[in-house]
């Protein structure tokens, strides 16, 4: 059975951490646990204002509770005190509890309404959730660190980002959410981790940018030629979808050149193969070479695959028209 979260925190992983001297909260290494505590409790501990004996508090049994690492008991003191008086001091400490115990979105509901109190505690709302979110990662969570750090964001923009990045942007191209992955890749410069710009190449494909694919691609080629292989059928497919766009701008001489990449230098995808001598062999109509088109047609019967006998009639078609002048050969 796998640990409570409070569990895990007891057992020594890294607390959230708090806004300390206008620093950015995610730079900062005081736990918030420990600087609550400090910040709120122990001065008054030491001014000799602390509840006595049957005079103690929800606050201050819930603080109690909490340094016992009791977290559920410290939760419903805290969150008695909350009904008792919701100054943002008593939210804020209920809202990192329930960060603590996992529970996002009561976490957040209590930071927002602290910081509408105090709007210095968007910082410390941001540490905690980024904490959170490391947490969840380094467990294997994508989308639970992904929404953790989507929170941090929420008080914080950009909070975490660097330190996140790769991770969240995997999570993001897994999920489909690829413009979100893309702009995660893309956010710092020369990225030259092979599997970085693998992914990013990947981002723009997935968006519809193969011009801007195959740059990653090609830097892929540079930086490990050992991963040709991996990335021959996607540059594949980007030609060839390459070559559709620039025939819908009209632009037949960019068709031919990379259908022509894609036949010669790739010829993966292979179940695009017989799409692509066809297109080619109507583009060269289109431009008047006739005996070049005979021949596109020609080779979409020779790589044709299962399921494709229509076209390869319709290739058939085409090149007695040329060949023969009947029909509606352009040539």
């Amino acid at each position: 059975m796998r640990p409570r979260r409070d569990q895990r925190h007891a057992a020594g992983r890294e607390r959230p951490t708090v806004i300390a001297g206008g620093a950015a909260p995610w730079a900062t290494s005081l736990p918030l646990a420990e600087a609550l505590f400090l910040a709120t409790v122990v001065p008054v501990l030491v001014a000799g204002c602390g509840p006595g004996p049957g005079q103690t508090t929800a606050l201050s049994r819930g603080d109690r509770a909490f340094a016992q690492g009791d977290h559920e008991q410290a939760l419903a003191e805290y969150l008695l005190a909350v009904r008792e008086d919701s100054t943002a001091e008593n939210l804020v400490r209920a809202a990192h509890v329930y960060v603590v115990l996992g529970r996002v979105d009561e976490a957040q509901s209590h930071y927002r309404a602290a910081v509408v109190g105090d709007g210095a505690y968007a910082d410390q709302a941001a540490a905690d959730f980024l904490t959170l979110a490391k947490d969840l990662n380094a467990e294997g969570d994508s989308y639970g660190a992904a929404y953790a750090r989507e929170v941090a964001a929420a008080f914080r923009p950009g909070a975490g980002v660097d330190e996140l990045a790769a991770p969240l942007a995997r999570h993001y191209q897994e999920t489909g959410e690829h413009v979100r992955a893309l702009a995660l890749w893309t956010r710092g410069t020369g990225v030259e981790d092979p599997d970085e710009v693998y992914a990013t190449g990947r981002a723009y494909q997935e968006i519809g940018d193969c011009a801007r694919a195959l740059e990653y691609y090609q830097r892929l080629r540079e930086l490990a030629s050992r991963r040709e292989a991996e990335v021959r059928s996607n540059e594949g497919r980007c030609h060839y979808e390459l070559a559709l766009e620039r025939e819908e701008e009209g632009d037949l001489e960019e068709v031919v050149r990379h259908l022509s990449v894609f036949l010669d230098e790739f010829g993966e995808p292979r179940s695009l193969r017989p799409q692509a001598y066809y297109k080619l062999g109507e583009t060269y109509e289109e431009l008047g070479m006739c005996e070049d088109a005979v021949g596109a047609y020609r080779m979409v019967a020779r790589v044709g695959v299962a399921g494709l006998n229509d076209l390869a009639r319709r290739a058939q078609d085409r090149e007695n028209a040329i060949r023969f002048g009947d029909g509606d050969a352009r040539c």
